[in-house]
């Protein structure tokens, strides 16, 4: 059965934006950061919105970060 956008992926933007508006306000301008949200799909929910710049990590996109890590922390260990 295919996800869908949920309650809980609207409260996880909701939180998300809210630590987003913490950074803002207590860091400088020198300082960036990009907000990322782990969630099965990448379709927002209607009653989401999602924080300037926000990225969306699915389970495929996901998978392929942790290979990704897995070998370039293997190349670095030899």
């Amino acid at each position: 059965m295919p996800f869908a956008p949920t309650e809980e992926q609207t409260a996880a933007l909701e939180q998300l934006a809210h630590s987003m508006n913490w950074f803002t306000d207590t860091y400088d301008a020198s300082c960036i950061a990009t907000p990322v949200l782990l969630h099965p799909v990448n379709t927002l929910g209607r009653n989401a919105t999602a924080p300037p710049g926000c990225r969306i990590v699915t389970g495929p996109k996901l998978t392929a970060l942790r290979e990704a890590v897995r070998a370039t922390i293997t190349a670095l260990a030899e």
